[in-house]
């Protein structure tokens, strides 16, 4: 099970590896400068994966005649594809416009050849698809966000305050304070950071073994052949 860091974990972290007394709001940078560094190297890390195509999830959703607005997960972050079954064959969902979503065709009942469409607004977390006028389960292949909580363990989009976490996950808590430690130790001085650097790589290249090799059960997969020819 992945360990819970939190953010005051990360502050005493980055201050270890940069070899740097704990931070204030009196140092430089201040404790306020390092969570928004913390912050920005938890985007850079996602941005990184999704390049090496390892973060991917599925979820379904259950798409009525009549209704044209749905919920993306919670933990979406950028969409892979969609895909229902017609017929016993997989089809995909096309991308449209708001202008498709709107047009009325009352002559066709179910989706058909070219009248499966969606469209999803930018940074939105609804997606609209044209009238099914038919019950389908829609499959849903995503691009989700790392996994950021407060104390509640409710999901945060970023850190706020000391208590929030994020898991470890095969070094994600390590690798964005390696990212950050390196950033720091280049504000106060100019250092040799290449130690840190060497770690920061070698971190990475263990959280991408430990993601791609999951279950398939569990939150994230590698994706398989077909969805690399057809995601």
């Amino acid at each position: 099970m992945a360990r819970k860091r939190t953010l005051t974990n990360l502050w005493a972290d980055v201050a270890l590896y940069a070899d740097v007394p704990a931070f204030s709001s009196a140092t430089k940078p201040t404790q306020a400068q390092v969570t928004d560094m913390l912050n920005r190297s938890l985007y850079d890390l996602h941005a990184v994966l999704r390049q090496h195509e390892v973060l991917f999830k599925t979820d379904t959703i259950s798409a009525v005649s009549g209704t044209t607005s749905y919920a993306l997960p919670t933990d979406f972050a950028s969409l892979r594809y969609l895909r229902f079954t017609e017929g016993g064959v997989r089809q995909k969902i096309e991308k449209g416009s708001v202008d498709d979503i709107d047009r009325e065709d009352t002559s066709t009942v179910g989706w058909k050849a070219g009248t499966a469409k969606y469209w999803l607004p930018a940074g939105g977390k609804t997606i609209y698809f044209t009238d099914p006028r038919a019950s389908y389960t829609v499959t849903v292949g995503y691009v989700p966000e790392l996994a950021l909580f407060d104390t509640n363990d409710a999901a945060k989009a970023e850190f706020t305050t000391g208590t929030d976490y994020v898991l470890s996950d095969g070094g994600i808590d390590e690798w964005i304070a390696l990212d950050v430690a390196i950033k720091v130790a280049g504000i106060i001085e100019e250092r040799d950071t290449s130690t840190l650097e060497r770690r920061q790589a070698i971190t990475l290249e263990r959280i991408i073994e430990h993601i791609s090799t999951r279950d398939e059960d569990e939150s994230f997969r590698v994706r398989n052949a077909w969805d690399r020819r057809h995601g």
